[in-house]
């Protein structure tokens, strides 16, 4: 009788099984995918002759997703655990003599339920609607990462070259500093077509303080200018 099981799941590749009995005796091994055939190869396997093993896995990424789902609607009865990885590599150093690459492994995990049950947490399937929501707060934190890091290199090239006129608008990301950036962002051009045009430009961006803003941008791009045509004729730029 197989009394636990236990996944060394891949993210990619074939997940690895190793089933134990009741005295904690290796009674079976194999892998499957994924796939609806290879999850229907695991549960022949595993739920032979009625059987109802406790599953134990360490979370990798989503790798544990539909395996999960498939187990939970067929065997709802079935008590499906999470290790943690720190607890599985040290039970893996004190039974192993030998150090192994991948630091978790089916037969590790299949042994946890014997020697430290207190160390596995079940394994949570939320709602749809809350998995969902999950995802989209963890894409979101990353895109709010992706920007923060952009927004910061834009910000270190802008402050570098053209140093103090970001200053000049009252919200350095608002939406008419950042049309600016993209269009108007060559002193010299700002310069050249005069401050109405800079002012009317600017006004297009439909939000208050326009005027006062283009005032101080014109400024600041005649200083930028001027300190740049020096440089340009010491030949200390092309």
């Amino acid at each position: 009788m197989i009394r636990s099981v236990g996944i060394d799941l891949s993210r990619t590749g074939s997940h690895q099984v190793r089933c134990l009995d009741e005295q904690a005796k290796p009674c079976d091994s194999f892998s499957f995918d994924s796939t609806l055939e290879g999850l229907e190869n695991f549960e022949k396997r595993v739920f032979l002759n009625g059987d109802t093993p406790t599953i134990i896995f360490e979370p990798t990424g989503l790798a544990w997703i539909p395996m999960a789902v498939y187990l939970r609607a067929r065997h709802p009865e079935c008590q499906m655990v999470k290790a943690k990885l720190q607890k599985v590599a040290a039970l893996r150093r004190y039974l192993r003599s030998y150090t192994k690459s991948d630091r978790v492994d089916g037969l590790t995990l299949a042994k946890m339920p014997f020697i430290d049950a207190e160390q596995l947490d079940e394994a949570y399937l939320p709602p749809a609607e809350y998995h969902s929501l999950q995802r989209l707060t963890r894409q979101r934190e990353r895109l709010m990462k992706s920007i923060t890091i952009r927004k910061n290199r834009i910000g270190s090239i802008i402050n570098g070259y053209l140093p103090d006129l970001r200053k000049t608008f009252s919200d350095e990301w608002s939406d008419r500093a950042r049309l600016f950036y993209r269009q108007r962002l060559n002193p010299f051009t700002v310069v050249r077509d005069g401050k109405s045009a800079l002012e009317t430009f600017l006004v297009s961006v439909k939000a208050k303080g326009a005027v006062t803003e283009s005032h101080r941008v014109y400024q600041a791009c005649q200083k930028l200018a001027e300190f740049y045509e020096k440089s340009k004729a010491a030949g200390m730029i092309n």
